[in-house]
């Protein structure tokens, strides 16, 4: 797995040329637009009608728009929802307006990992997951640096994949620090059970998730201790990557 420390050496003309629609405006979504727009990204935000995030959007000089309506005009998707409305969201208002060589980027890789949204193949799928709360994407950002960040390809489509990736991470400020590559499986695996062991188990069951997955996976769900759960990454335990959590 590669590590990238030098920000000069990403293209980052890819994002800023395509334009990103942030679909959601939470603690992730609204910190990465607003530094993607100070990095000199065009940026919409898209949102549900009636989200109570409008008005934020609104206050932070954005001219928000119905994420079903934008998706068709925008090559760089990035879905910043909470997991849990994740999947709906993207049969709603993504899938049926996709663009073939569109990106889909996520900040958080479960609803790839377990199957519930699966991209067609003429999409890449990426993932830039910065470590930290929004608070401290953005506020690195204003001081002129920025939070590690992990990045993965899940599907490349049109062999740009990881560099639109790296120009995304670019935009956040993620590349001012370093950018650890990974995979989708080993950033879910070890955000909920290595980070949030005894929560894992009662939010996957109590939100419905687990009887979507196939029954030899959510055996594994229901046992912390599961070896195919808590094996420690390779990408994590890299002696050149430094202490890249910050």
């Amino acid at each position: 797995m590669a590590v990238y420390f030098d920000p000069d050496a990403i293209d980052s003309s890819l994002i800023p040329g395509s334009g990103v629609l942030m679909i959601g405006y939470g603690n992730q979504g609204r910190a990465q637009a607003l530094n993607l727009r100070d990095s000199g990204v065009r940026v919409s935000v898209g949102l549900y009608p009636g989200s109570k995030s409008w008005s934020k959007a609104v206050a932070d000089g954005f001219e928000p728009v119905i994420a079903a309506e934008a998706v068709s005009e925008h090559d760089f998707l990035v879905l910043c929802t909470p997991d849990m409305k994740m999947e709906s969201v993207y049969r709603e208002a993504v899938a049926p307006h996709l663009r073939p060589a569109a990106a889909l980027c996520f900040s958080h890789g479960f609803n790839i990992r377990y199957g519930l949204i699966v991209p067609p193949p003429e999409v890449d799928v990426v993932m830039v997951s910065p470590k930290g709360a929004g608070y401290g994407v953005r506020g690195r950002y204003e001081a002129g640096s920025g939070v590690p960040g992990l990045i993965a390809v899940h599907q490349d489509a049109t062999g740009q994949a990881l560099n639109r990736a790296l120009s995304y991470a670019w935009g956040i400020g993620c590349a001012r620090s370093v950018l650890l590559e990974t995979t989708f499986a080993e950033e879910t695996e070890s955000d909920l059970l290595a980070s949030r062991p005894c929560f894992a188990e009662e939010f996957l069951t109590s939100s419905g998730w687990v009887t979507k997955l196939s029954s030899k996976r959510a055996s594994s769900l229901r046992s912390p201790t599961s070896s195919a759960f808590m094996r420690p990454s390779s990408s994590w335990t890299s002696s050149s990557s430094g202490d890249w959590r910050g």
